[in-house]
């Protein structure tokens, strides 16, 4: 017996989903903040938004290496959320059909 289909996330249930990363964001910043040890400017916070000009090919890449960053040697554990959110439509192309799949098969 076949597993039912997946069903795609709805931009609602994108919304939801950002909104309880923002919380739990801002959770976590706060109780580092509120420790007597916090010093940001020492620890290297950082809170800064990078527009980046990639083609699929390149995003997969510049993901695929940030999650081998991220991956759990030994040191001293920092949590990083980057959000990647394309903030104007590309003028020069449209994301063809492939594209879109392409992504979809890379993130299932």
């Amino acid at each position: 017996m076949n597993p039912p289909p997946r069903r795609l996330p709805t931009p609602d249930d994108h919304r939801s989903a950002f909104a309880a990363a923002l919380a739990v964001l801002t959770a976590e910043f706060s109780a580092y903040l509120d420790r007597d040890s916090a010093d940001p400017v020492a620890d290297l916070v950082g809170y800064r938004q990078h527009a980046v000009r990639l083609n699929p090919g390149e995003l997969h890449g510049m993901i695929d290496g940030m999650r081998e960053a991220i991956a759990p040697p030994p040191g001293q554990r920092t949590i990083t959320r980057p959000h990647a959110v394309p903030d104007q439509p590309d003028p020069l192309s449209r994301r063809s059909a492939a594209d879109r799949d392409l992504h979809r098969s890379h993130h299932q």
